[in-house]
């Protein structure tokens, strides 16, 4: 019995080798067709001294001293571009497709790159389209006369134009640098920095750390979108074409300026006229070169003030907030707010109207639709009325804050906080409806 089982152990192991050794066999062998179905596209690359592109214009590129140099221009290529394109062409592969090129759009292909080497020998690869999953493109090498399916990350290195070389960048500050900016828009003078003058409680909402100090009388918080749009499309604003031609390109009328400050240098871009394909004609305040700039840079900054800012009539978390009383003809309520520090720096809230507890969830629930109160529209005229029909006043640790609803009509309130002069208008019917969600407590 022990000597059959000890074979029996011995065909067993026997078995489980020879099926590992298939496995890695097989597997090396599906491996090597993996790699084998990807082809390098430009052979012997290193002996390659001139690069062309020809696509909307003609771009050439020469090797002198084992570096790369764009001809036919004074401006210097960024390097990290430049290199990027050429380790893309030398490394570029691709997997050979069975297709007719007249239906890629290879027969009159819009791009076509050509490597020339010592000797004048010249590989042409041609850009058709890209593949129904919209990953590779096909690409033509003429010489072989075989078409590719190239990654298009690879091919969309490609530049069509000099200026997609060069270091573009308008402004010489930084989206982390800039610590304020001035709209001129034509219709109003748009104020935006990080100084607040809200208390840290006051501010624990105001999530863009950003604040609007004009056009309105009061300072406001920017929308968390709004300026985070505004700060990542500092770094976005690149030139697309530099233009060498002399002519009034409307920065002498022009009413749309932006100027950015990082506390040190200020710089501002004027915007002149429209110019083609989407695009405006600009320049940098005290320089007299011209470029164009794509419109979609400029959506950022092309908002209204209204349409900046947060909404809120006043958004404090109510852990911040000691004390609310509110103040209207049919009753005044006050309401007191006792707060304990928890572990895992959780708070318990007491809230008590008039000296009697509430139920802190029911509590919660009105002061969340409260903060979450929001104004309607811009006052357009001063507003001459001062007696208020409801008044809300937050304690803080600190400081009271005020708020009052001035009638103007039926149907709105004017909200002014503090002593300020009304920005903004609010529908009657809105606060008195959570008025009275107060009162029911």
């Amino acid at each position: 019995m022990k000597k059959k089982t000890i074979i029996l152990l011995f065909l067993l192991v026997i078995i489980a080798l020879s099926a590992t050794i298939y496995f890695l066999s097989n597997n090396e062998e599906t491996t090597e067709q993996e790699e084998s179905a990807e082809k390098q596209l430009v052979d012997d690359f290193e002996e390659i001294h001139k690069v062309k592109v020809y696509a909307n214009e003609k771009l050439s590129f020469q090797k002198e001293d084992n570096e790369w140099h764009v001809e036919e221009t004074d401006r210097q290529a960024d390097n990290e571009k430049m290199n990027l394109f050429i380790e893309s062409m030398k490394e570029m592969t691709g997997e050979e497709a069975e297709v007719e090129t007249k239906d890629v759009n290879l027969d009159f292909p819009n791009v076509t790159v050509a490597f020339t080497n010592e000797e004048e020998e010249i590989q042409r690869v041609a850009i058709g389209q890209l593949d129904t999953q919209q990953e590779r493109y096909y690409v033509e090498h003429k010489e072989k006369e075989t078409v590719y399916l190239v990654d298009r990350t690879v091919i969309e290195t490609i530049p069509l134009q000099k200026e997609a070389l060069f270091n573009n960048q308008i402004l010489s500050m930084s989206s982390e640098s800039v610590e304020e900016i001035q709209i001129n828009n034509g219709t109003e003078e748009i104020l935006v920095n990080k100084t607040s003058p809200f208390s840290e409680e006051e501010s624990l909402a105001h999530i863009s750390g950003w604040y609007m100090h004009k056009p309105y009388n009061g300072i406001y918080s920017i929308a968390y979108s709004k300026m985070e749009a505004i700060v990542l499309g500092i770094d976005q604003l690149e030139q697309s074409e530099t233009i060498m031609d002399e002519g009034n390109y409307g920065f002498t009328d022009s009413d749309f300026s932006i100027a950015f400050s990082d506390g040190d240098i200020s710089e501002t871009l004027i915007i002149g006229n429209p110019a083609a394909n989407n695009h405006y004609y600009a320049k940098l305040g005290g320089t007299e070169e011209v470029y164009t700039i794509p419109t979609e840079l400029l959506d950022a900054y092309s908002y209204q003030a209204f349409d900046m800012i947060d909404h809120f009539v006043e958004i404090l978390a109510l852990e911040a907030v000691s004390g609310l009383v509110i103040e209207t003809p049919d009753e005044d309520m006050s309401f007191t707010m006792e707060h304990e520090q928890l572990e895992d720096d959780e708070v318990a809230t007491t809230v008590y109207k008039n000296e009697n507890e509430l139920g802190i969830n029911a509590f919660r629930e009105v002061y969340k639709e409260w903060i979450a109160l929001s104004v309607d529209e811009e006052v357009k005229e001063d507003i001459q009325k001062s007696d208020a029909d409801i008044t809300i006043r937050y304690m803080l640790e600190d400081t009271t804050k005020e708020i009052q609803f001035i009638p103007v009509s039926d149907s709105q309130y004017a909200v002014r906080r503090g002593n300020n002069q009304p920005d903004f208008l609010i529908a009657k019917e809105k606060v008195n409806q959570l008025i009275q969600k107060f009162q029911g407590l």
